[in-house]
């Protein structure tokens, strides 16, 4: 069609109707005019000038324009359509009537600059500018290109202040696993108001479909944020995919044997590097199994911990359905199809877990199934572990039992171990439960004294209790 052709006028319409309003805005497309707001869709018209895209600069920049067309003919993204003034030498469009600020697309304003100005800060840049010296500026840069760390990457992703207690966020990228993308997030807690006076570490594991905030909520409340106010150095890590922790790229086939034997050695590397002593580390449910693990395996030492503690942590009880090998190949068969398990799907936390964990817990309890795996047997390492344990159930914990946590805890080889079963049988006010065992008031005000008595003198009961009274708590 000719270009001052109405494609309207080819539809004739009768009496009494109208044109859809879709095709009446897809004719209007169809002929639009301009090239800023046409879009990539097809225009009617044989004998279009091509449309180019101009520099930022603006009119002064075009320099690789169509070479059959005049200057002033040249279509830019800078200028509406129209005439762009007054043929002959000179510059063109020049004058601010015929530049108009229109947004370019999928680039959020950033070209829409004058000829010869530079582009505008932001709002937040510029009292930023105004309040902080520029020197300030350098002195960050410097900072986050530095490691905290002689050994590995190590990133300070946050320094912040919450209540009473100090927040600082580290980033360890170890590369000592054959998967060089893990990423692991480590919480350190501490009192504001002593920031020079840091107590003994306790490293603080926590469990399956959950992050860091089952031990220290954003309110700084938990027993994480209780230790800290206690004088401990506290340091809360996050396994892989969890939490702050970036999912790695064989996210999926993550299992417990690489927390480990990679994850934990590169934590208590880093933590002697900062601390200058061995830690107290303490595992709640998959957490201790991690632990358990780890010390099993020799991929820490008696040197690497000054005490263990599980909490709802056990290999040993029994499925029966899984000791019959169809139904352990079917198991595996249908985790084969899922990407990963969805904690909220399930109802078990804000967390996924990866298919190798819950494969790796079918081989443990299948029929000739062992706690360990192709390069060890776990469960026989235990009795070489010298360091002292304590073990901490729930009567009313129907995932792990205390029956189960304490079989754990008798194969360690530490002459100091201890069991404390959580329940009215106990002395206790409820049978808690296998979270309710850390988060719940009732924990708060019974349990946790006798953990802090625990970590300061490695023994079961609070200071400012009797014997007879600490005696009653255990099974």
């Amino acid at each position: 069609p000719a270009r001052d052709h109405d494609v309207r006028a080819a539809l004739q319409r009768a009496a009494g109707r109208r044109i859809p309003r879709i095709l009446r805005r897809l004719l209007d497309r169809l002929q639009r005019h301009d090239p800023v707001g046409s879009g990539p869709g097809p225009r009617l018209g044989d004998h279009r000038p091509p449309v180019r895209r101009a520099e930022p600069g603006g009119q002064e920049t075009a320099g690789h324009g169509h070479c059959r067309l005049q200057q002033g003919r040249q279509v830019h993204r800078h200028l509406r359509s129209g005439p762009v003034g007054p043929p002959g030498p000179g510059q063109v469009a020049d004058g601010t009537g015929y530049r108009e600020r229109v947004a370019e697309p999928r680039f959020g304003t950033r070209h829409l600059v004058f000829p010869g100005r530079r582009p505008s800060l932001s709002h937040s840049t510029i009292l930023a500018r105004r309040v902080i010296p520029p020197a300030f500026f350098y002195v960050q840069e410097i900072k986050t290109m530095q490691s905290s760390s002689q050994l590995f990457p190590v990133a300070l992703l946050s320094a912040e202040l919450c209540g009473d207690l100090s927040e600082d966020v580290y980033l360890l990228k170890p590369r000592n696993s054959p998967d060089e993308t893990v990423e692991l997030a480590l919480t350190r807690l501490g009192r504001a108001a002593e920031p020079g006076k840091r107590g003994t570490p306790v490293v603080l594991l926590h469990g399956s479909f959950t992050n860091r905030r089952f031990w220290y909520s954003p309110r700084a409340i938990g027993f994480g944020a209780h230790l800290a106010r206690a004088g401990f150095d506290v340091w809360i890590a996050e396994m892989r995919g969890h939490g702050l922790s970036p999912r790695n790229r064989d996210y999926r086939r993550n299992r417990v044997a690489d927390y480990a034997r990679y994850d934990l050695p590169a934590i208590a590397a880093f933590l002697h590097e900062q601390c200058g002593q061995a830690p107290h580390w303490m595992g709640h449910s998959l957490g201790g199994v991690v632990l358990a693990a780890a010390f099993g395996g020799q991929y820490l030492g008696n040197r690497d911990a000054a005490s263990v503690a599980l909490f709802g942590s056990q290999v040993s009880r029994l499925y029966l359905s899984l000791k019959f090998p169809p139904l352990e190949l079917a198991g595996h068969a249908l985790l084969g199809c899922l990407r990963h398990l969805s904690g909220r799907r399930l109802k078990r936390g804000p967390e996924d877990e990866p298919i190798g964990v819950a494969r790796e817990n079918l081989r443990w309890h299948g029929l000739f199934g062992r706690f360990g795996d192709n390069q060890g047997d776990w469960w026989k390492g235990l009795a070489e572990v010298q360091v002292p344990v304590l073990a901490v159930a729930a009567e009313g914990d129907r995932q792990d039992p205390p029956k189960a946590c304490r079989k754990l805890l008798e194969q360690f080889g530490s002459a100091q171990r201890e069991f404390l079963c959580l329940g009215p049988r106990s002395g206790f006010s409820n049978p808690f439960g296998h979270v309710e065992m850390l988060l719940s008031k009732s924990a708060q005000r019974e349990v946790w004294p006798l953990l802090v008595g625990w970590l300061r003198e490695q023994r079961l009961g609070a200071p400012d209790k009797t014997p007879e009274e600490n005696a009653k708590v255990l099974c």
